[in-house]
């Protein structure tokens, strides 16, 4: 889960029609806190790296094979 932070931003509604960029927001704003953000950044990197040394093993199991 993560904990959003009010702002100034918060009540400010946002425009529900898709634009330019195709995508469509809800209607309120509200500020990442820092400090879940950061940790949100730190798993993902790990997801990254564990996923790198996956494929690793993977290539390294498949040339063993042959």
């Amino acid at each position: 889960s993560v904990l959003l932070a009010e702002d100034s931003a918060s009540g400010c509604n946002v425009p529900a029609t898709p634009g330019a960029v195709g995508v469509v927001h809800g209607a309120a704003r509200a500020q990442l806190d820092p400090a879940h953000a950061q940790r949100i950044l730190a798993i993902t990197g790990d997801g990254d790296q564990g996923l790198i040394a996956l494929r690793a093993c993977q290539a390294y199991v498949r040339a063993i094979a042959r």
